[in-house]
């Protein structure tokens, strides 16, 4: 693929341009790799590295050099500082360069991390429902003072970063309407807990829109074409039931698709 260089279709059908990374573990099987012990129970704790850093940087030289987009799946607060000194490293050379890289997740992070990845033009990859989802115990596993520096979307955008909110299907409820209501509430399903779990960080209706569709089609270099009704762009789009921008946040996760539409065709409809 290297020698290749990426695959861009210009009907915007097919493109590869991204290398997917798995760096370290996750928070709840205690796998993350955290600079510190776990909070909870630390013997039970077995902290990944399931790439070298070396592994990473070599694909990261490699990746800039060709074109390629890294997006890199990191959870802990170490995974992401270590994953941020390689993307340093690598774009160091290539000022201007449009990357795009995205660190996938960025659960857990320190202080700096935002401040850092707004400076390096670093996009945070979240999803919604891992705050809503690992509510229940992820104080346990971090302890009162790192947990305020975890699941922190308005801590990125506060900073100036970039963040995309997307459903990392299928390993959670994975509807655009659920990710759109964990997004705006902090709350599960089921509307708990009641005020939200952290609900500074909560995200507005139109916030959260927005890293869900126009950030997100930045993210995937195709703002032109995606991610926006104008002149010049793909129709492609979705009719509602009701208008989201209107309506009580619990009722957000029982929008109903009415009709798809692809490059400006009808492909689906309930009528």
């Amino acid at each position: 693929m290297f020698k290749q260089g990426p695959i861009l279709d210009p009907e915007h059908r097919l493109t590869i341009r991204g290398i997917k990374i798995y760096y370290d573990g996750s928070l709840g099987s205690r796998t993350a790799l955290l600079r510190e012990p776990y909070a909870d129970e630390p013997s039970k704790a077995n902290m990944t590295e399931r790439i070298t850093p070396q592994r990473v940087a070599n694909l990261a030289d490699r990746a800039v050099k060709h074109g390629f987009q890294l997006a890199v799946h990191a959870i802990g607060d170490e995974a992401n500082d270590r994953v941020l000194n390689i993307f340093e490293t690598a774009l160091n050379s290539y000022k201007n360069l449009d990357h795009r890289w995205r660190i996938e997740h960025a659960q857990v992070v320190f202080p700096n991390y935002y401040q850092r990845v707004a400076k390096m033009g670093i996009i945070s990859s979240m999803q919604s429902s891992h705050a809503v989802g690992d509510s229940v115990w992820a104080e346990d596993r971090l302890g009162a003072k790192r947990i305020q520096l975890a699941y922190g979307w308005q801590n990125i955008l506060q900073a100036g970063g970039r963040l995309i909110i997307n459903s990392d299907l299928p390993g959670e409820p994975w509807r655009p309407e659920q990710t759109l209501h964990f997004a705006v509430t902090r709350q599960d399903l089921n509307d708990q807990p009641p005020r939200g779990w952290y609900p500074k960080q909560r995200l507005s209706i139109m916030t959260a829109l927005n890293s869900m569709i126009t950030e997100s089609a930045y993210a995937a270099f195709q703002e032109d074409v995606l991610g926006s009704l104008k002149i010049g762009t793909l129709a492609d789009f979705i009719i509602l039931d009701k208008d989201p921008r209107n309506i009580p946040d619990q009722e957000i996760k029982q929008l109903k698709v009415q009709s798809t539409w692809v490059n400006g065709k009808k492909v689906w409809s309930t009528f």
